[in-house]
């Protein structure tokens, strides 16, 4: 699908956007000619920062020298070795410098919840997909970072979705005791 394409499409957020902008002007008085001007206006505008933030996302794709990919190589071998040892199914994604072993910074943390597709986590909106849905909790049985993946690690097998399976972050909720875990494939 084009650009173009995609901003035709009646249900894309702009569009939305732009619906909502003609009720309220029109709720405010103005004409169909002054409504319609405005809308326009707005979504070239829009259209035009939507393109220029992606050409500004866009970056050249730069070889990685040898020696970067021996020290990516060695990290994954790292993890993959921790990841055998302690029999989990999940990848750790949560910050390449990340020291394991070290206290992670949720001190009153007790509980990973994990919460599936077909039951958004309303306080964090983490969403993720399998099983029935649902929401998964796993004790967090220490104070280090590893504890945590551990954590993460069961909640993610007790959903189901071993397709999500790589941890990429962990975001404190309303609970101090509970650490949301997001996650990606």
């Amino acid at each position: 699908m084009s650009d173009q394409q995609h901003f035709n499409q009646p249900d894309n957020p702009i569009e939305r956007g732009l619906r909502r902008a003609r009720e309220l002007l029109a709720a405010r008085g103005a004409t169909p000619h002054e409504i319609n001007e405005a809308v326009e206006g707005l979504r070239e505008h829009t259209r035009a920062a939507v393109v220029a933030a992606i050409a500004a996302a866009a970056k050249p794709c730069v070889p990685l020298s040898a020696d970067e990919v021996a020290v990516i190589d060695a990290r994954n071998k790292r993890l993959n070795a921790i990841a055998a040892e302690y029999n989990l199914v999940s990848s750790w994604s949560c910050g390449e410098d990340v020291a394991l072993d070290a206290p992670h910074p949720y001190p009153t943390a007790t509980t990973v919840v994990h919460t599936t597709i077909s039951g958004v986590e309303p306080e964090s909106g983490i969403r993720c997909w399998g099983g029935d849905g649902g929401r998964f909790e796993a004790a967090i049985n220490g104070p280090r970072w590893l504890d945590l993946w551990i954590a993460a690690d069961a909640a993610i097998q007790d959903s189901g979705d071993l397709h999500h399976c790589f941890i990429e972050r962990f975001e404190e909720g309303a609970d101090p005791a509970e650490l949301h875990l997001g996650t990606g494939s």
